[in-house]
């Protein structure tokens, strides 16, 4: 799957909607790679996500979408148990897994709510 952003591409961060939902893509920072990352978030505060058997489950439901963005995740990384997030965290995944450093890595892990920075809304070429 081809990434839903690219390097360089502008976009518009809204830093004052902190009400964040599944599906959101948010830019955020991240000490363990020390650099600022766009990810869609996949699970919310106190929800238990999981990989298993290559499949993402959220609150042990089968995570499903119309365009099979996470249908079959080859590495689990972290999520490979069952992991309970705390109430001021969130668990995110790149659009294209097998580029995307993520929640997966333990370099990344959860994100907490101080180091996002907003949600990103891409900005759409006026023809």
């Amino acid at each position: 799957m081809e990434p839903a952003y690219h390097s360089m591409e502008l976009v518009i961060i809204n830093k004052y909607d902190t009400r964040y939902h599944y599906d959101d893509t948010v830019a955020f920072f991240s000490d363990g790679v020390d650099s600022t990352l766009v990810k869609r978030i996949v699970a919310l505060p106190n929800d238990t996500i999981e990989i298993r058997d290559h499949k993402l489950y959220i609150n042990d439901i089968l995570y499903t979408s119309d365009d099979c963005r996470y249908d079959s995740i080859d590495y689990a990384g972290i999520a490979n148990n069952e992991i309970t997030l705390a109430s001021d965290t969130y668990f995110v995944l790149g659009d294209n897994l097998s580029e995307s450093k993520d929640s997966r890595y333990p370099s990344i892990g959860c994100i907490h709510t101080h180091d996002i920075i907003g949600k990103v809304y891409p900005i759409f070429p006026i023809h």
